[in-house]
């Protein structure tokens, strides 16, 4: 990209731990070229990390401080889904009595409380719920405020989103957002929309992904479908890729914030350059370790094909499918 062409207006959104992690590795990258191979141009690189809650500290827990230079997040650029304290269920419950239909489907699906359980999905639900007009707001503002900076040279936002598609907050947030921006379409120009989700063969390396896990990631893929062949009015859709292991390597041949570092570079090549790199990110002139293929509606249903023997043999993933569709 030359030094003649326009100064480009970077918008990135990372939702739940993996989408964040991923997003503050691509504006380190983003940031580090521009200082070397940018001199001159005034390129702008916001970022908005959402989750359930903020814990700064532990995103790169673990991780040597020489592999995470020139990180950071403050305070006020995440958005915390939960208010400190917030019980998402007590709203909820007040507006299933009030016979509002998604909280009373909302309300079904509710477990049994008991002391000390862990969060289940109807508990991230209820939590997208609840928060769903503030994080509308928080994203109205963010991307206002992004283009309010930039309105004197025309230049149009490049927003980039990631996020997992394995966890609860990150993928119900996503399809969230997906609605909401379709919400927010005439108030907010983009010159270019792109979302980098991840399988769940990524984490081989940091666990072993479980059934619960790969329900979750089949689940998002048939939301995903579902949501690019929505009747009504068109839709915006992002550019969707899929980040997975290219096959042949092994997620156990690098650490946890190599997974990072190579999306971060792909996504760098991909779309802040607008070239067209082969799909396999390399590291250092090495095999290929990650490959990136578009998401579209045809490898949705290549994806659901590939289940299609476990989902007839194995009843209790089918089920768990079935509850995490959206």
């Amino acid at each position: 990209m030359s030094e003649e062409e326009p100064d480009q207006n970077f918008v990135l959104i990372g939702l739940g731990g993996t989408g964040i992690k991923t997003m503050l590795t691509l504006r380190a990258l983003i940031e580090s070229d521009e200082s070397s191979l940018h001199q001159g141009r005034e390129n702008s690189c916001r970022l908005l990390a959402i989750d359930s809650n903020y814990f700064h500290s532990e995103y790169f827990r673990d991780v040597e401080e020489e592999d995470i230079k020139g990180f950071h997040l403050s305070q006020k650029e995440f958005l915390s889904l939960l208010h400190k304290g917030e019980d998402p269920w007590g709203r909820v419950i007040e507006d299933a009595k009030s016979n509002i239909t998604e909280a009373v489907d909302l309300l079904a699906k509710r477990r049994t409380i008991l002391i000390n359980r862990a969060p289940d999905r109807s508990d991230y639900e209820a939590m997208i719920y609840v928060s769903r007009e503030r994080m509308k707001e928080a994203i109205r503002d963010f991307l206002n405020n992004s283009e309010e900076s930039t309105k004197d040279s025309g230049r149009p936002i490049k927003l980039i989103i990631a996020t997992s598609l394995i966890g609860d907050t990150g993928s119900l947030s996503y399809f969230a957002l997906l609605e909401i921006l379709n919400e927010l379409s005439e108030e907010i120009r983009c010159d270019s929309i792109s979302a980098v989700l991840l399988g769940p063969d990524i984490f081989t390396g940091i666990f072993q992904p479980q059934t619960i896990h790969i329900a979750r990631y089949l689940a998002a893929v048939n939301s995903i479908s579902k949501f690019c062949v929505k009747e009504g009015q068109e839709r915006i859709i992002p550019n969707q890729y899929l980040i997975s292991i290219y096959p042949g390597a092994s997620a156990h041949q690098f650490p946890r914030i190599t997974i990072f570092r190579e999306t971060a570079q792909k996504l760098h090549g991909l779309i802040i350059r607008e070239s067209e790199p082969d799909s396999r990110v390399k590291d250092n002139g090495k095999e290929p370790m990650i490959d990136l293929m578009p998401l579209t509606v045809e490898k949705c249903l290549e994806i659901k094909n590939s289940f299609s023997d476990r989902l007839d043999s194995d009843r209790q993933f089918n089920q768990l499918v079935r509850d995490y569709s959206l």
